[in-house]
């Protein structure tokens, strides 16, 4: 896993050991649904910035892997 300078220790942490806060599960829930249900890119994009996901969630998503970067 490539890791990134600009992220704290605790991001890190999470990262590693899979130990997301409350927000970031919620977060990965509504990707895996909409995962589940077929969607694309752009249409996870859509639901998320629907659901009040904003754009650094987003980049984590990218970052982590749960998000392709294409968007």
């Amino acid at each position: 896993m490539i890791m990134s300078n600009f992220i704290d220790e605790t991001e890190r942490h999470a990262e590693l050991y899979g130990t997301f806060t409350p927000r970031q599960r919620l977060i990965l829930e509504a990707v895996e649904d909409s995962r589940l249900n077929g969607s694309d890119n752009e249409e996870m994009y859509a639901i998320l910035n629907t659901v009040g996901i904003n754009k650094a969630e987003v980049d984590w998503l990218k970052r982590t892997g749960h998000f392709l970067p294409g968007i």
